[in-house]
């Protein structure tokens, strides 16, 4: 267990990562009222309670992904096409290296992480392991800069919840529904579309704006 001065040494992004974490605990029954209470006290201590709140909404969408990521490789199944998915907001610059370097092997580089401070607030970084839409420049071992949001930009690529599965699909708007398109050379990998009568099935987590990959 953590004491009081253990909190005050934290960064704000290794704040956010140990709430996120003890949250994802509690939801099995593991977070003690105690911690729950420092944890919301430091926060508050440092005018950044929103730091709890956002941990908090991450924790279901994070325990989701995780158990999601588990039952299909107990199945044999093929996994989804996001693995992890990591908030950046709170990062500084080593802290946003150290991220990119655990999710892909290589540094981010210098002038994307400036682009990403200049807007910060309400990132992830998401690695991607399918091929589903490799036609629009996105291959597996690539790591996703999203800018988190539940709305929808149209044409513009997403990562969705959708029946239970973390997809990434570009996204049309119809009159009379929703085009979740696949743009990939894996003809398994198909468009689907959903009526907007069953439109609370798609959940959106985000829509990407930038690409890491490894320069061969």
């Amino acid at each position: 267990m953590f004491q009081r001065n253990d909190l005050l040494k934290l960064s704000d992004h290794t704040l956010y990562t140990t709430i996120l974490k003890r949250l994802c605990r509690a939801e099995h029954g593991f977070m003690s009222e105690r911690a729950e209470r420092l944890l919301i006290e430091e926060c508050e201590r440092r005018d950044k309670l929103h730091i709890f709140d956002t941990a908090q909404r991450d924790a279901h969408t994070y325990s989701a992904q995780v158990d999601e990521y588990n039952f299909c490789i107990s199945r044999n199944i093929e996994p989804p096409a996001i693995a992890r998915m990591h908030r950046i907001d709170y990062a500084d610059h080593e802290e946003l290296r150290a991220i990119i370097r655990e999710m892909a092997g290589r540094a981010v580089p210098d002038m994307l992480h400036n682009i990403i401070r200049i807007t910060s607030e309400g990132y992830f970084a998401s690695d991607c392991t399918g091929n589903s839409m490799n036609q629009a420049g996105i291959d597996a071992g690539d790591v996703l800069i999203v800018q988190a949001g539940e709305e929808i930009r149209s044409g513009k690529v997403h990562i969705v919840r959708y029946r239970g599965r973390t997809i990434i699909k570009r996204i049309i708007t119809q009159h009379d529904g929703i085009e979740l398109r696949s743009e990939s050379s894996d003809a398994r990998h198909q468009t689907m579309f959903v009526d907007y009568s069953d439109s609370n099935d798609v959940q959106v987590v985000g829509y990407v704006q930038y690409v890491i990959k490894e320069v061969m």
